[in-house]
């Protein structure tokens, strides 16, 4: 969900969550209270930690990769030039399988 108003090329902190489609666990699992990436959950820290040389005006605090979802902190310095968006629909694909982008929460931390 998306707050309705709010202009997210703005600078400021965001809590980002991506699930995967029907919640099923691809990027890896849990054994002894430990998260154990597979390939998908690897590739998914990588690109995580290679962000901040796309864009650099943002950088980025805690993350953790879960078995079937995301969740990060990233704050924006300065305003981009250009906000890129993922429409619901897109999908990403990740070995044999798909992780597909449905729904997405959008928190503003202040």
């Amino acid at each position: 969900m998306r707050l309705k108003h709010y202009d997210y090329s703005q600078a400021g902190c965001y809590f980002i969550t991506l699930c995967v489609d029907n919640r099923e666990s691809l990027f890896g699992e849990i054994i002894e209270d430990q998260m154990i990436l597979n390939a998908a959950g690897a590739m998914i820290e990588k690109e995580w930690q290679a962000l901040q040389n796309r864009f650099p005006q943002i950088e980025l605090h805690e993350y953790i990769v879960m078995p079937n979802h995301f969740h990060a902190i990233l704050s924006q310095q300065t305003t981009p030039r250009h906000v890129g968006t993922t429409h619901p629909s897109q999908t990403t694909t990740m070995g044999n399988g798909y992780v597909q982008t449905q729904n997405y929460t959008v928190a503003c931390i202040n």
